[in-house]
């Protein structure tokens, strides 16, 4: 019983890790793009970001989790296979998301929001937005 929950905090854990360096680098580029923000506000934004670090885990390993108990009961390989299948399709999408931050926030000062996607479904418009 242990390593099967074992394995569920080792996931958990990852993802955690995952943000807290997202969040120091896009901390440390912001800190070298402005000097709008001071070291001072940096621990907040870790203690705020906590609550919404463990719920995009939580939504990210509800999956996993539910393959995983499938694959105690079953032992069936193609459920491990699923297991990391998804964990990779989440982490692309994830660091995506995280790349794009960074530099969505230093051109508009805002994170990915509905209005960046919809600025980039015409090519025209970051294409004129694009500074050499």
């Amino acid at each position: 019983m242990r390593s099967n929950s074992w394995f569920l905090f080792k996931l958990l854990f990852f993802w955690m890790i995952l943000f807290f360096i997202a969040r120091i680098l896009f901390l440390v580029f912001l800190f070298t793009t402005t000097s709008q923000y001071d070291l001072t506000q940096w621990p907040l934004s870790f203690v705020y970001g906590l609550r919404l670090d463990l719920s995009t885990a939580g939504y990210v390993m509800v999956l996993p989790t539910l393959l995983w108990i499938t694959y105690i009961f079953l032992k069936k390989k193609i459920l491990l296979k699923s297991i990391i299948f998804i964990q990779g399709l989440f982490l692309f999408l994830i660091v995506g998301i995280l790349i794009g931050n960074i530099g969505i926030y230093a051109a508009w000062g805002t994170l990915i929001n509905a209005q960046a996607i919809t600025f980039l479904q015409d090519p025209r418009n970051y294409c004129l937005s694009v500074h050499f």
